[in-house]
């Protein structure tokens, strides 16, 4: 009898698991054709939904090329703001992904050398200024009027001018990509550079015996010719990945300022910071 108890029980939790273990079978399976095919269900949780990702902060370093177009040399004379010095500016810019990934701004410092004209050697007998022939030397020329016992003699000299300092604050935008490029814009002011002086061309010949050095190198305003605008393109150089940025970029630009001069910029930039 006591076999018979043990054989019924034994025979009760047999059927009792199968049947859970055929109901976990069904549930995670289909029949298809009469055929039972077990499938299992994934699910995705993007845990970032909710979550503020960090906006990307990059530094860039590079060199960058100006082009005068214009020529600087106008009838009432030339500034020696304008005139190009042919060397490459050393810029550090700061850029930072917007809210929305997708464009950036930054802020960045120019460190170039302009033209600085010397007062003190500038020739008392001066009479004008014209353009060099000699660029690589100088610039200008000084049209000056040798005072002699039987009569003025004409001749030219080469202007005292020198390479100085000056530094550019400025900032940046950078819009989505369209065709491998990225539009960029930037407005940019000089916020340390030598004296700026309007150099007049060479008037009247007969009215130079009365003419004085003030009167053809006249010191100009502080702020004229301070502002710089840029509106060019933007392309990543040797990048990895097509939805990512790259440490190297190669920038086209055409810039105008203030003072009248306009023309082209070529810059290559790299970035320490970015992997």
């Amino acid at each position: 009898m006591w076999g018979r108890t043990v054989l019924f029980v034994f025979l009760l939790s047999f059927a009792s698991k199968h049947q859970a273990m055929t109901a976990r079978v069904h549930q995670d399976s289909v029949v298809v054709d009469g055929q039972r095919y077990v499938y299992l269900a994934d699910v995705l949780i993007d845990t970032s939904a909710h979550q503020k990702g960090n906006l990307a902060k990059d530094w860039w370093l590079g060199l960058q090329w100006d082009r005068a177009i214009n020529a600087p040399f106008q009838p009432g004379g030339v500034s020696s703001s304008s005139l190009a010095s042919n060397r490459p500016l050393f810029q550090l810019e700061r850029q930072q992904t917007m809210q929305n990934g997708l464009s950036r701004w930054g802020l960045r410092l120019e460190y170039f050398q302009p033209w600085v004209l010397r007062r003190s050697e500038v020739s008392e007998d001066v009479k004008g200024w014209i353009e060099s022939e000699s660029a690589a030397i100088s610039p200008l020329e000084q049209v000056i009027l040798i005072p002699d016992s039987l009569a003025f003699e004409r001749d030219t000299i080469a202007a005292p001018l020198a390479l100085g300092n000056g530094l550019r604050l400025g900032v940046t935008l950078e819009g989505q990509k369209r065709k491998g490029w990225h539009p960029r814009v930037s407005l940019s002011c000089d916020v340390l550079r030598p004296k700026s002086w309007k150099l007049r061309s060479p008037g009247d010949p007969s009215k130079w015996p009365l003419g004085t050095a003030e009167d053809v190198t006249v010191l100009e305003s502080n702020w004229r010719g301070r502002w710089r605008a840029e509106c060019g393109i933007v392309m990543d150089l040797w990048s990895r990945n097509s939805s990512q940025r790259a440490a190297v970029q190669m920038r086209v630009s055409a810039f105008a300022s203030d003072r009248g001069m306009w023309g082209i910029s070529l810059a290559c930039m790299t970035s320490p910071t970015r992997r």
